[in-house]
């Protein structure tokens, strides 16, 4: 199952209180699968906060990186998401 079925799935149970995916037709679980994706877009740019994290993290790990480097590797994250919906496997 891919992230933004997992995530929309998640978003059915928080609205309904139990996981009705499965009773739910087609073209609204397309629309959920949309409202996800809409939302990660909205997330592709980090704050600055969370840039700081990153660059934070990789140099704990030994990279020489700064927060240019991990805006970039958070946003190619999120496309990959977008793009491919962040299917497992």
């Amino acid at each position: 199952m891919s992230l933004i079925e997992q995530a929309a799935r998640a978003l059915v149970k928080e609205r309904s209180g139990d996981d009705a995916w499965n009773g739910l037709d087609i073209e609204l679980q397309e629309q959920l699968r949309a409202e996800v994706r809409a939302v990660i877009k909205a997330l592709r740019e980090p704050t600055e906060d969370m840039s700081l994290a990153g660059e934070q993290t990789l140099q704990r790990w030994g990279h020489a990186a700064d927060d240019d480097e991990a805006v970039a590797t958070w946003s190619a994250m999120v496309d990959v998401l977008l793009t491919t919906g962040g299917a497992t496997g």
